[in-house]
């Protein structure tokens, strides 16, 4: 009996100890599909990422190609314009038979001279260019880590007890809906510190509770009531005060005519005296012509603008042409450009066309303020083209352009609009308004030096670094600022 229970004995360690294999074999098994869905998801995440480095690797090139033909494209531009100064006669005989220079050594030296200056600045930069595409694509990341457990993640709201906060870190911040979406006025909400939190546009709830917990509906219906009683009861006291003085006419009427007799004797009226003759009225003063006098006015105040090599004014029209070209002072025209305004022109090509640069440049400058030089242009500016587009911008990042035939003559008279419309942060709407017609709106969110805008004035009919170049032949009237 003895031998048959260690036989039983033996039996069962063998069976649960195969149990246990059993056991062990599984959950080695979860672990490596574990391991092998990971491992898939790295090499899916790995393989996402080098896509991601072959499309940035692509744009960088694009960009440098496009880089590349717009500096070829300024190039050929600026030798046109150095043989079109130098192919001329540079001499003609005047009346006497003698012999007068139109170009003078100097002139000719000054324009290679800019040339040159142009060509070595495009030099610089295509070398930065070139530097920027020759230096090799930062290695790639690592793979990887393993997901860390839901406990040791960041998260953006953190609980405590039954309470969860959501936060946004920041002096002032905002949490903007609508942002950048073509056509909508983005709303923001901002909060300012010190428990003060602004909303930027209507906010609509079905009520609002205090923090004493009082309804701000059911207040404005209790005062509501509070108002009907109050108009009421001044209503009956009116009609009260009014019954007591018609009474007390009545009572005057009947003594008048003998119905009751007078308490006293009453004395006769003394005899009326005549009215005095009347004074005519003073003359009224004729209303305020509009617009005021002068090509050009600010806030309806008008300002004189500055002409220069032949470009004059007129009444209210400013003349400008090939190489004629006029300007307002910084000092006239103040802080206006760094925040919302407005400008409205009336503008009409003169005889001759107003292009005198086509075909070269078939555009030109109508207004800039700007001193900055490097291409970005920060401040208002506009360029107009001879197919009817117009551009309006803030600066050379953010350009509002509309499509070719947004004027569709030139040698008519058109009136242009500009609009700037501040938004939330350095946000704003910019609008071209054609004839009425508003022909283009967007948002440009560029942030601004504004120094570039109050210390320049703002050139007319030329470019604002180089005034012999982006000209127009255009007459344009009735020039209004206005912010």
């Amino acid at each position: 009996m003895g031998e048959a229970q260690q036989k039983d004995s033996a039996e069962g360690s063998t069976a649960a100890a195969g149990a246990e294999s059993l056991v062990t074999l599984k959950s080695i098994m979860a672990e490596l599909a574990a391991f092998k869905s990971d491992m898939q998801k790295k090499d899916e995440a790995f393989k996402e990422e080098m896509m991601k480095k072959e499309q940035e690797v692509q744009k960088k090139d694009e960009a440098f190609k496009e880089e590349m033909k717009k500096k070829d494209e300024m190039i050929t531009e600026l030798l046109a314009a150095l043989k079109s100064k130098t192919e001329h006669k540079q001499v003609q005989m005047s009346a006497g038979g003698e012999v007068v220079e139109l170009v003078s050594a100097e002139d000719l030296k000054a324009l290679e001279a800019r040339v040159e200056a142009y060509e070595a600045r495009l030099a610089a930069q295509d070398a930065k260019i070139g530097a920027l595409r020759d230096k090799p694509a930062p290695p790639n990341p690592p793979a990887a880590a393993a997901r860390p457990p839901a406990a040791t993640r960041r998260q953006l709201s953190s609980a405590t007890g039954d309470k969860t906060e959501f936060a946004i870190t920041g002096r002032t911040a905002t949490l903007s809906f609508n942002s950048r979406t073509l056509d909508l006025t983005p709303t923001s909400l901002t909060g300012e510190g010190d428990g003060k939190l602004t909303c930027s546009g209507e906010l609509h709830a079905t009520d609002f509770v205090t923090a004493d917990g009082e309804s701000v509906t059911e207040r404005i219906e209790a005062l509501r009531e509070n108002f009907t009683d109050f108009v009421t009861e001044q209503l009956k006291d009116g009609v009260s005060q009014g019954l007591a003085s018609v009474s007390e006419e009545l009572e005057s009427v009947r003594k008048f005519v003998g119905m009751v007799p007078p308490s006293t004797p009453t004395s006769p009226p003394p005899p009326t005296s005549p009215p005095p003759p009347t004074s005519p009225p003073p003359p009224t003063s004729p209303p305020p012509s509009w617009p005021p006098a002068g090509a050009v006015w600010l806030n309806g105040v008008p300002i004189t603008p500055t002409v220069y090599a032949g470009a004059s004014v007129s009444g209210e029209s400013i003349f400008v042409a090939d190489n004629q070209y006029a300007s307002l002072s910084a000092v006239d025209l103040g802080d206006f450009g760094i925040s919302s305004f407005g400008i409205e022109l009336k503008v009409q090509a003169r005889a001759g066309g107003g292009f005198p640069e086509l075909p070269n440049r078939p555009y030109g400058a109508l207004f800039i303020r700007s001193s900055q030089t490097d291409g970005v242009q920060t401040g208002p500016s506009s360029f107009i083209w001879s197919d009817g587009k117009v551009l309006f911008r803030m600066s050379g990042d953010t350009s509002c352009l509309t499509a070719a035939g947004a004027v569709s003559d030139w040698n008519q008279q058109n009136t242009l609009k500009f609009t700037r419309t501040m938004g939330s942060g350095a946000c704003s709407t910019l609008k071209i308004v054609v004839n009425g017609v508003e022909k283009e709106s967007c948002q440009a969110c560029d942030v601004l030096t504004t120094s570039h805008i109050t210390s320049s004035e703002m050139w007319i009919g030329c470019n604002h670094e180089d005034h012999a170049v982006q000209n127009l032949n255009m007459q344009i009237t009735q020039l209004q600022l206005t912010t």
